[in-house]
């Protein structure tokens, strides 16, 4: 039996402070050892950012390193001050 995937999360929201939509930037590792993932405001430019670090103990990155930068950015963008932490 194979593990179900969660689905990735959607910009549910529009922009907190204009109301705009919003895009995902697609980062690359960077050289302080992490990923990173963008979601901006294609209007005001307000954005949101999600990191996923590289283990150095094995040099290697977080599994679905990416994946989890995403899910961090999409999540932060998505939550407002009158839905939880």
């Amino acid at each position: 039996m194979s593990k179900e995937k969660k689905p990735i999360l959607n910009l549910q929201k529009g922009c907190p402070f204009c109301g705009d939509e919003a895009f995902l930037k697609e980062g690359k590792p960077t050289t302080f050892g992490t990923f990173e993932a963008l979601v901006i405001c294609k209007n005001c430019s307000a954005s949101v950012i999600g990191v996923s670090r590289i283990n150095f103990a094995t040099h290697k990155f977080e599994e679905n390193g990416y994946n989890l930068a995403k899910e961090q950015a999409i999540k932060a963008w998505n939550r407002r001050g009158d839905n939880g932490k």
